[in-house]
């Protein structure tokens, strides 16, 4: 399942937050460092002004100047998901 990864409290938590989905495509031989980046950027937000607000913190600000040379593209989607549980 996609989803393995996530703590079972967190991703009950989904039906409840907002969630931007980030498809990113790497660079040649950027991939590890990208994933690095990405695994203290993945955070469930409780709505939509939570999400903005988050981009204005430094911790994004910085992630982003490191992540957006490694890509070759991005394209981001935000949406409040619904899971059966």
């Amino acid at each position: 399942m996609l989803t393995n990864w996530i703590p079972r409290e967190s991703l009950a938590a989904l039906n409840d937050g907002f969630v931007v989905a980030i498809m990113l495509e790497a660079k040649d031989g950027e991939s590890e460092a990208l994933a690095k980046i990405l695994r203290v950027m993945t955070e469930l937000y409780v709505n939509e002004a939570a999400w903005a607000a988050h981009e204005a913190t430094d911790h994004f600000k910085v992630a982003v100047k490191e992540l957006l040379p490694r890509v070759t593209r991005r394209e981001r989607v935000p949406f409040i998901p619904f899971l059966e549980g």
